[in-house]
């Protein structure tokens, strides 16, 4: 597809905003199987937790950036028999999450949509949901104006972002070090912050939200010996994913790492993985946000 610039003048400048982005957006981490089976285990209680004691039966729910649909269902099982609906800008990731929703008779709607310009009007749903969606986005203000234009008087915004600066391992290894700030220096190449999670406050003020409308909280995730299978699966997927995802095309492609560099980090996550006594943790910003019309 090619637009030329030409073609611009003729849209509304919100269109235009969503045209430019969806035109330049990258993503930091693609979806091979080793990505998208670790979106696939995140579930409501252990990702969105904090958005559960808001949701109702008959709501209308939209979750933007929905990924595999794991999230999205345990969404339509709090508010059935309302409606929820799930998007995200990846053809193949929506055929997925369809396929997750019929695999359980889950009465969901999945579909392709644009995050700065959503195809529904205004006023529509009581619930906007995004988790570790912003932290992808180059204008997440505009993401963030664009849910509350699709929300309901009244209606919630939740959303929860990672702050990659915060991801920390033991035994510490140099290896994971240099991961972790390969992963910040490839977000800000793609015109993205990986460290979202502390910025997601400031974003809501800036898209507009009353000070008074922000609930502000923070998550740690953790893996451990305590949830053995997890935490190993938590090492061996970002050893793949450092040598097979975008993270290593972009970086090879932009100078960020060497070949031999990114074998060393997928070789210390390697080493994290079989050592039970490994841990990591990070921090999630979350915010539940009132649209006030």
């Amino acid at each position: 597809f090619c637009l030329d610039s030409s073609m611009l003048g003729a849209l509304p400048r919100s269109a235009v905003r969503g045209v430019r982005a969806v035109a330049t957006e990258a993503y930091s981490h693609g979806h091979i199987p080793a990505v998208v089976s670790q979106h696939a285990a995140r579930t409501l209680e252990n990702s969105m937790a904090f958005v559960i004691p808001h949701l109702h039966p008959g709501m209308r729910v939209l979750d933007v950036g929905c990924g595999p649909g794991s999230i999205t269902l345990g969404v339509a099982d709090r508010v059935a028999p309302g409606e929820v609906v799930g998007v995200d800008s990846v053809d193949e990731i929506i055929e997925q999450a369809q396929s997750l929703a019929a695999d359980r008779g889950a009465s969901v709607h999945f579909k392709v949509d644009n995050t700065y310009s959503l195809s529904y009007p205004d006023d529509s749903f009581d619930v906007v949901m995004a988790h570790q969606v912003l932290q992808h986005l180059s204008d997440p203000v505009g993401a963030l104006r664009e849910m509350r234009r699709v929300c309901r008087p009244g209606a919630l915004i939740a959303v929860r972002d990672a702050d990659y600066e915060s991801m920390l391992a033991y035994p510490s290894h140099p290896g994971i070090d240099a991961w972790r700030s390969l992963v910040r220096k490839n977000y800000l190449a793609n015109n993205h912050n990986g460290d979202a999670g502390r910025y997601v406050r400031a974003w809501f003020r800036e898209a507009g939200f009353a000070a008074e409308d922000l609930q502000f909280t923070v998550h740690a995730v953790s893996y451990s010996s305590d949830e053995e299978e997890r935490r190993r699966a938590w090492g061996e997927a970002w050893r793949t994913r450092t040598l097979e995802s975008n993270l290593a095309r972009q970086a090879l492609e932009r100078g960020l790492a060497t070949q031999q560099e990114l074998h060393d980090m997928a070789a210390a996550w390697a080493e994290w993985a079989a050592n039970p006594e490994g841990v990591f943790y990070y921090m999630n910003g979350q915010v539940l946000a009132r649209a006030s019309k």
